[in-house]
């Protein structure tokens, strides 16, 4: 008897939860406000295709953090539209974006605020809730800071001043000026 194997073109999808600003914080490992200063792509220790994004930071809001942090986040920049790109040294390879991972990209000279989770055993950290705790800093036409978010609508064009003044009244956030 012969038994097959038959693979199929299965999509997946990433579903997450809204989070508050009050459930970021409690779960972040470190917020700080910054700016990119630069994004590298290489292999790491472990022969995995990591990025790794550099900041400059202006604020710390919570936890431990230095005048500039590294974190390491896995994959590396699509090389295509709708593909990403995962390895392990010489077995690396191409698969669709679509096929269930994304992550929050970077820009050099992008001012943000960022909620962290703690580094894994591997060293890989993200932004908390796949996204939903990275916020841009933007200067308004007029000079007035705003705040913006990629995954949130009520995030968008909040005045600087009102977003830090709500982080200042969470339990969490001890705002190192």
């Amino acid at each position: 008897m012969f038994i097959g194997l038959a693979f199929s073109n299965v999509t997946h999808a990433s579903m997450v939860l809204p989070l508050t600003l009050h459930q970021m914080a409690v779960v972040a490992n470190r917020v700080f406000e910054g700016e990119c200063l630069g994004l590298q792509e290489d292999l790491d220790e472990n022969g995995l295709a990591v990025t790794y994004v550099t900041f400059s930071v202006y604020r710390v809001f919570k936890g431990s953090v230095g005048k500039s942090v590294t974190i390491k986040q896995f994959g590396v920049k699509p090389r295509e539209e709708g593909e990403a790109f995962f390895g392990m040294g010489p077995g690396s390879y191409i698969i669709p974006a679509t096929k269930g991972f994304s992550r929050p990209s970077f820009q050099k000279g992008e001012k943000v605020i960022l909620f962290l989770y703690g580094d894994s055993d591997w060293g890989f950290t993200s932004p908390v809730g796949l996204g939903q705790g990275k916020f841009i800093v933007s200067e308004g036409t007029e000079g007035q800071r705003t705040i913006s978010s990629a995954l949130s609508i009520q995030a968008q064009g909040i005045y600087y001043e009102n977003f830090i003044e709500t982080l200042r009244r969470l339990p969490t956030i001890r705002i190192q000026d």
